[in-house]
């Protein structure tokens, strides 16, 4: 539709809707959402326009993310969204560019019709609270030429902060949220499409490829990379704070923070909302226990971990829906599948395949040797690193890294060292290991400091 079409529509939903009628305008940076807003507002007596700058922030909205962390849409929605769509009167605080803070309260709009232009709007917590969608159907390439000249005229040196930060959090946002889609209306802008005015954007893929061959690269080094077990977005930037290169995402921390149990007691989509937040709250590497992949075809676990941003996983033998043990052959055949599925993805997805063969209660005559063929097996298959949990004891360690080529993964809790034996790390790295989680057992060393620090106000 063009911008008199739109102009039509609303016109009619506003004479036929009873009760306040919310218009979102979303689009990528540069694509024309400000001008339309505006337009619409000229044109209909009444109507408010709320401007998506008095819902960014300013700090967050100019680093890297995959959600477009920096739009508020928690304000958004709970000060001005659901208050006007139900009628309610209120205040709502606008952010204040001059003083870089919040403003002071003022009064909800009152108007029947609510117009807002932003980025990132078309997200899950704001869809449901908004009447009419809008997106401005231009191509990430021509929007981000558009803002580019736009802010060059006005003297604003931001070039940086397109090709860095806005272009891949645009391209991120949607390839994750595929707001066009979301849009009840589409709206074509009169925009210069010759390939004059396009700016080249980095495909999604290439910045996930990206991630995934550092991640890869750290495995081979001469020390073991450790990878701190988060488990939500306050851990893993915590962790990134404290210098760490790259993180994993343990499913027993994780399920905890949500109230669930481990052994995919939560779902496959809890668990992939828990990694997505995570992702995008942070700008290193970051690996996703997918436990023993939820039932899930490997081709399509991969597509679903990657679009939550991760680019690592952790995939065990047990199957818990199931209460066994996969066969030894039956794991290396889905670690193999989950391979062929990166690569037809054009990202070499980081793979730790783990065997639990030391710690399941199945009748396993040898387990050394079972553990070990098992091992083969998954290098076999392509995995790039091997986890096998429970190593009873140094020697048993030592023979099973004498058995493989591949980087190997131990446990290990941050004070009493890594297991087996509170080994630390120079030790594990003159044994030859090469990466190191923690599993559960960080959260459960933090929480076990919590009495101590608050012991004075108890």
């Amino acid at each position: 539709m063009d911008a008199a079409q739109i102009l039509d529509l609303v016109t009619s939903r506003r004479r036929t809707t009873t009760g306040p009628l919310v218009v979102g305008i979303s689009g990528f940076c540069g694509a024309g959402k400000s001008t339309l807003a505006r337009h619409l507002v000229e044109a209909l007596p009444g109507a408010v326009r709320m401007r998506g700058d008095d819902f960014l922030d300013p700090t967050r909205s100019h680093r890297r993310s995959t959600d477009w962390d920096g739009v508020d849409r928690d304000r958004l929605v709970a000060e001005v969204l659901d208050p006007f769509r139900h009628g309610r009167t209120g205040t709502f605080r606008r952010f204040n560019w001059a003083t870089r803070s919040l403003g002071d309260p003022e009064p909800l709009p009152r108007t029947d019709l609510l117009i807002i232009d932003l980025i990132g709007l078309f997200h899950p917590e704001a869809l449901p609270s908004i009447d009419l969608t809008v997106w401005c159907d231009v191509e990430l390439d021509v929007a981000a030429h558009r803002g580019i000249e736009r802010d060059r005229r006005l003297g604003r040196d931001h070039e940086g902060l397109w090709h860095d930060i806005w272009i891949p959090n645009d391209r991120d946002f949607a390839a994750r949220f595929v707001p066009r889609e979301r849009a009840d209306v589409l709206y074509e802008p009169s925009l210069p499409l010759d390939p004059l005015h396009r700016v080249e954007c980095p495909d999604p893929m290439t910045s996930l490829s990206a991630r995934a061959e550092t991640l890869l690269a750290l495995h081979h080094r001469a020390t073991p990379v450790v990878l701190p077990t988060v488990w939500d977005a306050w851990s893993a930037r915590a962790a990134v704070e404290s210098g760490f290169e790259a993180l994993t995402i343990g499913s027993h921390p994780l399920a905890d923070s949500l109230g669930s149990g481990d052994g995919e007691q939560m779902s496959l989509d809890e668990a992939l909302a828990g990694i997505a937040r995570i992702t995008a709250a942070v700008d290193v590497p970051v690996s996703a226990d997918m436990e023993s992949g939820y039932d899930t075809a490997p081709a399509e676990l991969v597509e679903r971990v990657l679009e939550a941003g991760a680019v690592g996983v952790n995939i065990e033998d047990t199957v818990h829906s199931q209460g066994r043990l996969r066969g030894a052959q039956e794991h290396a055949d889905y670690i193999a599948g989950l391979r062929a599925a990166a690569d037809g993805a054009g990202v070499h997805l980081v793979i730790n395949g783990r065997t639990d063969v030391f710690k399941t209660e199945q009748q396993i005559p040898d387990r050394l040797a079972e553990a070990i063929t098992r091992l083969n097996l998954l290098e076999a298959a392509g995995a790039d690193s091997l986890y096998p949990v429970g190593v009873p004891d140094t020697a048993t360690l030592e023979a099973l890294l004498a058995a493989v080529s591949t980087p190997m993964n131990v446990t290990a809790h941050p004070v009493e060292g890594a297991i087996p034996d509170g080994l630390d790390l120079a030790r594990l790295a003159e044994l030859g290991v090469r990466r190191v989680s923690f599993g559960p057992l960080l959260q459960a060393a933090l929480g076990n400091h919590l009495a101590e620090v608050t012991n004075a106000w108890r």
